[in-house]
């Protein structure tokens, strides 16, 4: 299931970067110009993780730093904070709403990923882990028939899974150097 981001970005081009950054199959984005639409948003369904830029218009990002702090939508939804390249960051007002997680662009697309997967992830590990499965006895053999079927079953689920995921990672590798040897090429060619 694909994760909702919530993005407060007025700019058409970081809007553009983004979508091409997050793969739409893992990350379902919505984006919001003004801070006040995307406060609306996120009290109507709180998102997976919130991106959100320092400057922008209507409620900015230290303002909504502040109001997730009051609601404490933490456990509902992460906050990412982050500076454009020519925004200030007024460091006493940071600290004073307690921004967690604040970024500074530019920053690569693998390493933007990265963060959110990470945070999302960290939201959604078990506070505990299973118990150890009970043994079953020897004397059920058809206990132990389903239990061999359905682990050859899992065991063919995740080995299509890892093949699925091995097709993607390599897609996008092979796109992303395809973009950095031609951004290399245009650079030696232009005198």
């Amino acid at each position: 299931m694909a994760y909702r981001l919530m993005i407060g970005e007025k700019s058409p081009v970081i809007r553009s970067w983004l979508e091409m950054t997050f793969p739409p199959e893992e990350f379902i984005l919505h984006f919001f110009s003004d801070g006040h639409d995307l406060q609306e948003a996120i009290k109507k369904s709180p998102p997976d993780l919130t991106l959100c830029r320092l400057s922008l218009p209507g409620k900015d990002g230290y303002q909504l730093a502040e109001w997730f702090r009051e609601e404490d939508l933490a456990p509902k939804t992460a906050l990412i904070v982050y500076k454009g390249p020519f925004d200030e960051v007024d460091q006493p007002k940071a600290n004073q709403v307690a921004i967690e997680t604040m970024i500074e662009l530019p920053i690569s697309s693998l390493e933007l990923v990265a963060k959110v997967r990470r945070l999302l992830g960290d939201r959604y590990l078990p506070e505990d882990l299973p118990e150890e499965p009970e043994e079953v006895p020897e004397d059920k053999p058809e206990m132990m028939s389903n239990r061999r079927n359905i682990r050859k079953l899992l065991e063919e689920e995740v080995a299509a899974m890892e093949r699925e995921l091995e097709k993607r990672i390599g897609g996008r590798l092979k796109a992303e150097l395809m973009k950095w040897l031609e951004t290399r090429l245009t650079s030696k060619r232009e005198p």
